[in-house]
């Protein structure tokens, strides 16, 4: 209805009556009455909120510098009454709310087709002031509140939150369940201008995070936040006590700007955003693992994270990486020693890893060392007792002393080693050569299969459906594998090539 403001829409009959009179003053008295009626709400993606509205009564007068407004309305999403005056610009009212549920709106509160959020309202206020500083006194508690969304494995339960207010300050106090573990929320709002400001803390013993189906992080955050119209500060500590990461690729929007870029006209662009500082403690548990870019390993140790005036954020502290491998030159090298050392920037750690190669013969032991920037780490082969560099790499490659193969040369052996460099160097290229055939995470690797080297192509044709091919590097013997997700952690292999093979594949994490 034209009549309507921008995003409503109403269905059905209102009967609207007015008065009007000039002399001796400006007078003029309305009323609004209606039953049955469908209004419907929408939001800037177009998310609908269809409200069923039993009876609606409104009347409003002004005569001179006083206004008055009485309503009641009923839903079936809740009844809200009340009564507001102004006289010279001084306001006096009471205004209610019972029985108030929130679930219709969860599409306006979060994000994913799946969430919803569920909650019963009710309150009660005294509304005092004048128009340039109104005050409000009363309370209003919801209970029965519920999160579920898909990023939140483990719901948020048993909210029940209390908000306070008496003059131009409101208090908040809440508590909630997760996991059968508490959660409590406290705030304290000021809004009297221009100086208002906010204070929220929030605790909890244990929340479940997941962005994605790879990540799965359970954190215990102890946070406050302090908010101005300039500024918002964030301090406080989050432990991790477990997580599950398997990164197969790098999002684009991960890619950091260039250090040498220059931000054109940053004045201009931040002039009216929030002056961001946050400083927090992260505190990695015994029980968190990563998977990704040939790197599996378990995770432990601290670090602080820290922002001012919405610079970049930087960190310090070391994490260890502990029981883990790292995929290098075709092979599953064993961590023997590796730390994360963050002195600045977050994205760019100093890295310290030395990962050897098992089941080596003649006592040798050999590996490789990583050290330098994240961003660009220099990789060196190393060995004891030390020996020529072709040496280290065919024990790398092979487990044995050069020559002790009669089916295999050191020429094919520096041939894998260079092919496995320019497999990795090219990862890059080949992920994105996938993602437009319709493959996502697209892998060139090399590796060995029943005692001989093979460079093997990889990707996902779904999201539960992996295939691979591989090829014989002095063999004319290739090989087809199959691997589908049945269940989250049910798989079903077929495996063609020299031998064919058919396997149910169960994985678990063992605590």
């Amino acid at each position: 209805k034209p009549w309507l403001p921008q995003g409503m829409g109403l269905d059905g009959q209102v009967d609207l009556s007015a008065d009007i009179a000039i002399t001796p003053e400006l007078a003029v008295t309305a009323t609004l009455n209606s039953d049955d009626t469908r209004l419907t709400l929408f939001d800037n993606q177009s998310h609908s909120v269809p409200l069923r509205l039993t009876h609606t009564q409104v009347s409003a007068s002004m005569v001179g510098d006083r206004a008055d407004i009485n309503w009641l309305i009923k839903s079936d999403a809740g009844n809200s009454e009340g009564n507001l005056t102004m006289d010279n610009r001084q306001l006096k009212g009471n205004a209610a709310l019972t029985e108030f549920i929130i679930e219709p709106f969860s599409r306006w509160l979060l994000e994913e087709e799946g969430d919803h959020i569920k909650g019963v309202v009710a309150g009660d206020f005294r509304i005092g002031g004048n128009l340039d500083s109104p005050s409000v006194e009363g309370q209003a508690t919801l209970e029965q509140g519920e999160i579920h969304t898909i990023m939140l494995p483990l719901p948020i339960e048993n909210i029940r939150i209390t908000l306070t207010t008496e003059q131009r300050i409101a208090r908040l106090s809440g508590q909630f369940t997760a996991n059968n573990k508490p959660g409590q929320l406290q705030g304290i709002f000021n809004w009297q201008q221009p100086q208002w400001w906010s204070k929220v803390s929030f605790r909890s013993d244990t929340l479940a995070y997941q962005p994605t189906d790879d990540i799965l992080i359970y954190v215990k955050p102890d946070i406050s936040f302090n908010l101005t119209p300039h500024s918002l500060n964030i301090n406080g500590d989050i432990q991790v006590p477990k997580a599950r990461i398997a990164l197969k690729s790098l999002p684009e929007q991960a890619v950091s700007v260039s250090s040498d870029a220059v931000i054109v006209d940053a004045d201009n662009s931040t002039q009216n955003e929030l002056d961001i500082s946050t400083r927090l403690n992260l505190t990695l548990g015994d029980d968190v693992h990563f998977k990704g870019y040939g790197l599996e390993t378990n995770l432990t140790g601290q670090m602080s994270i820290h922002q001012q005036q919405s610079d970049l954020l930087r960190a310090k502290g070391i994490i260890r990486l502990e029981d883990g491998t790292y995929q290098a030159y075709g092979q599953s090298l064993s961590i023997s020693d590796g730390d994360l050392i963050f002195i600045d920037e977050l994205d760019n750690p100093q890295l310290r890893l030395s990962a050897t190669r098992d089941n080596i013969n003649d006592n040798v032991v050999v590996g490789i060392r990583v050290t330098g920037r994240a961003k660009n780490p220099e990789i060196a082969i190393y060995s004891i007792p030390e020996m020529p560099q072709q040496e280290k790499f065919h024990y790398l490659l092979t487990g044995r002393a050069p020559n002790t193969d009669p089916n295999q040369d050191s020429s094919s052996v520096a041939a894998e080693a260079a092919l496995s460099m320019a497999l990795e160097s090219r990862s890059g290229f080949t992920r994105k050569a996938g993602e437009k055939l319709g493959i996502q995470d697209l892998t060139l690797s090399t590796g060995s299969t029943e005692n001989r080297s093979e460079v093997g192509l990889s990707g996902y044709i779904t999201s539960d459906l992996m295939i691979r091919y591989g090829v014989g590097m002095f063999e004319s013997v290739n090989t087809l594998t199959l691997k589908y997700r049945i269940h989250k952690n049910l798989y079903a292999e077929v495996i063609s090539g020299k031998s064919n093979a058919f396997d149910i594949l169960w994985s678990f994490d063992r605590d």
